[in-house]
């Protein structure tokens, strides 16, 4: 599975009211590998997705 968790701070939830996700990912994955298994999760068309990988080497 290529989603580990999904974040559950402050701004991530007020993020939510605009449909905007926010998740720990595996590092390997990529943005259309990211993009097909949320389509799948939740049944949604995702429009874009943006990836960060943070100093712990963690990729949101």
């Amino acid at each position: 599975m290529l989603i580990k968790c999904f974040l559950v701070t402050e701004k991530s939830v007020s993020e939510l009211e605009k449909n905007i996700l926010t998740a720990i990912v595996n590092l390997r994955a990529n943005k259309k590998q990211i993009k097909m298994e949320i389509e799948r999760l939740f049944k949604v068309e995702v429009e874009k997705v943006n990836t960060l990988v943070t100093p712990k080497g963690e990729k949101k």
